[in-house]
């Protein structure tokens, strides 16, 4: 009789799986959709007064604690093909900029966050400021190094989204206007995005990929690069740029391109091939 019972009962549980199983289903939590809430209060400077107090041969660390300095800016750079290995290029404004700067990050894939257009709000309060190489950076107090990478576990600590509705606003990047590579060799464009038009590859790099290749791996790569007025500057690639064996276009066209340097060295830096648009 117990067995009996005992088999009825396991029947009844057996056959009740689905159905609760079907509830489960039908009554899935569902995930709330993602809500943008601005972290930092209002910007209390412009990022071109911010800026204009990097020391031009040294660094300042700005205190932690007191008065907020908080400012808005843009993120024209992109790693998702590899170059702008953990560094960030920001400008103030998504078109016609003042002033650009880059930051040093100590974390990968930050396309993936902050794409470009993405619109950002920095809380520099503990952060350093200075020159460093020739360019104007921003980064963590570091033992080793004038301007250290941000860690990545204290990376929410000083950057966020700047919302727009629901959702960090993301706007389009008007490139400025250069006449020609002469001219783009200005500390005025230092990490801003530009377009020069009617350039060309240097003869010596056709038929070249745009990395040089070591035992089969990339290597720091620069492309030299001719203007209308023969004026020369060069294309730079990390080691980790997913184009590096595209080969180098013939023909004249324009390029857009982050303007960078290194020391009295001015380079520039793609952010993927969409960027050259060079036809034969």
């Amino acid at each position: 009789m117990k067995i009996k019972i005992y088999f009825k009962s396991f029947l009844i549980f057996i056959f009740a799986i689905p159905t609760l199983n079907s509830c489960v289903r039908n009554n899935d939590f569902q995930t709330p959709p993602l809500i943008c809430n601005n972290r930092f209060d209002a910007s209390t400077t412009t990022m071109a007064a911010f800026v204009a107090t990097a020391p031009a041969n040294a660094t300042i660390t700005i205190p932690a604690t007191g008065t907020p300095v908080i400012f808005d800016a843009y993120v024209i750079s992109s790693d998702e093909n590899g170059n702008f290995y953990k560094t960030i290029s920001i400008q103030d404004r998504p078109e016609n900029p003042t002033v650009g700067l880059q930051m040093e990050v100590d974390r990968a894939s930050n396309y993936a966050d902050f794409p470009v257009g993405s619109h950002i709000r920095i809380k520099a309060n503990g952060l350093v400021l200075g020159t460093d190489h020739g360019t104007i950076k921003i980064g963590s107090v570091d033992p080793v190094y004038a301007i250290g990478r941000i860690p990545a576990s204290l990376f929410s600590r000083y950057i966020s989204g700047v919302c727009n509705g629901s959702n960090m606003e993301i706007v389009p990047i008007v490139p400025t206007v250069v006449s020609s590579l002469s001219v783009a060799k200005n500390t005025k464009y230092l990490n801003t995005l530009v377009v020069v038009n009617n350039l060309k590859f240097a003869p010596t790099d056709l038929g070249k990929t745009y990395l040089d290749y070591v035992s089969g791996e990339g290597t720091d790569t620069d492309r030299n690069i001719l203007d209308a007025f023969s004026n020369k500057s060069i294309i730079r690639n990390s080691a980790f740029f997913i184009g590096g064996k595209k080969s180098i276009p013939a023909g004249s066209g324009s390029i857009i391109f982050v303007v960078s340097r290194y020391n009295f060295t001015w380079q520039n830096i793609i952010r993927s091939l969409e960027d050259v648009k060079i036809t034969n």
